[in-house]
């Protein structure tokens, strides 16, 4: 939910059409995410963090 709300400012300023975000736990202390941004025009980004607590923790 953090996620999609960091977010939102891109749906907000037409920067994308939408956005989807997931998550998974993947192990006891890995937690992986993954964005998919739709653009207008139709292209679509996906991004996925493996480990997204050690990109929060450094």
């Amino acid at each position: 939910e953090y996620m999609q709300q960091a977010l939102a400012w891109m749906t907000d300023d037409g920067v994308a059409a939408r956005i989807d975000v997931t998550s998974e736990r993947t192990g006891t202390d890995t937690l992986a995410a993954g964005v998919t941004i739709y653009q207008r025009d139709g292209v679509i980004h996906n991004i996925t963090f493996d480990d997204i607590w050690s990109e929060l923790n450094g």
